[in-house]
């Protein structure tokens, strides 16, 4: 955030909130509210003022935001006269109001991502908006990602994609298009229903048609995903301690390059219940992982005879389909842990 300065009668809570309607170019009463660290009255409060003064323009939210919901809340954007202020206040303002201007159809898309990434950010995960991630990589104007996350000690960059409760098969067809062309390895694909969710699994993993990155990529559940990737394998520490709270040894990592030119990929390689096993976390439904799961076939397991360990859950959205996915390997032992624990152990790290 830049350094802010009191000008006049404006305070310096006034100019963070504008300075995040720059940032975000839609925010929620209750996005503004997590994002400033302000009391949630006083919140309510400025935003009166901001709009008031016509700061800001507020507006209610339509479209399919907040599920099953028939009041949807408010929305904040920047007017004009916001952007000057923050302009003559020090702050690098290039943009005008009209173009942060969201389009009613893409508000809820945009909601919803800031609800995924915001919790992140207070974890120290780094968020690019969309704008500045096509700015950065000459990308498209069309181009329908999010933005991009970074994890808090810079090693891994994410692509964020947005879907809500179903999603076209263009739609699908046009993220993996963005996936392929743009120089990040990684992605990660937020599904906000049972049916966008499957639809990225069955097209993602299609045959005749695979996704195979560099990196990773995640499809989640929203809500789950806020809170698992704190303690996911993407953050090593956390990580560590919740394998280890679930009886699970550490020995070390693991990478192999066997003479056949296969190159296996797991998590680490650990001790369970006396046992040494390779070890792979499908709790964030990592498609590459499996791929590389299924990679370890049977003559490398005759050879090398560890099984593999995997981390799952009872949900519909792990433990079936995983077992699906990897219905070819034999040699796998699941461990599935209840979502709800995963969550409170997770709250209670970050939170």
């Amino acid at each position: 955030m830049t350094k802010i300065k009191k000008t006049g009668r404006i305070l310096e809570a006034d100019l963070r909130i504008l300075e995040l309607l720059y940032k975000f170019r839609a925010l929620s009463t209750s996005q503004v509210f997590q994002l400033s660290n302000y009391s949630q009255k006083y919140i309510y409060e400025k935003l009166s003022t901001l709009r008031k003064k016509g700061y800001i323009i507020t507006a209610p939210i339509k479209g399919s935001y907040l599920l099953g919901q028939t009041r949807q809340g408010n929305y904040h954007r920047l007017g004009e006269r916001g952007i000057r202020l923050l302009k003559e206040n020090g702050f690098n303002t290039v943009l005008r109001a009209d173009s942060l201007r969201v389009r009613r159809e893409r508000l809820p898309y945009i909601l919803s991502g800031h609800d995924f990434v915001i919790p992140l950010i207070k974890q120290g995960w780094i968020y690019k908006d969309s704008r500045e991630v096509k700015r950065l990589y000459n990308l498209n104007r069309g181009d329908i990602l999010h933005g991009t996350l970074t994890t808090p000690d810079k090693t891994k960059e994410y692509l964020i994609y947005i879907m809500l409760q179903s999603v076209q098969s263009k739609t699908l067809r046009k993220i993996k298009s963005e996936i392929k062309r743009i120089p990040v390895e990684s992605a990660i694909l937020i599904a906000r229903g049972k049916k966008s969710f499957d639809s990225v699994i069955t097209n993602f993993t299609d045959a005749s048609d695979k996704l195979i990155v560099g990196g990773s990529l995640k499809v989640m559940p929203l809500q789950f995903a806020k809170t698992y990737l704190g303690i996911s394998s993407d953050i090593t520490k956390n990580h560590q301690y919740f394998l280890k709270q679930l009886g699970i040894n550490i020995i070390g990592p693991y990478r192999d390059k066997n003479t056949f030119g296969v190159n296996i990929d797991f998590d680490y390689l650990v001790e369970y219940k006396g046992e040494e096993m390779f070890f792979m976390d499908l709790l964030d439904n990592d498609l590459m992982k499996i791929f590389s799961i299924c990679e370890y076939r049977q003559e490398l397991y005759n050879r090398i005879g560890r099984r593999v360990l995997v981390l799952t859950s009872p949900s519909e959205i792990h433990k079936r389909m995983h077992e699906a996915l990897l219905s070819s390997i034999q040699h796998i032992t699941y461990l599935p842990v209840n979502v709800n624990s995963v969550i409170s152990f997770a709250n209670q790290i970050l939170f």
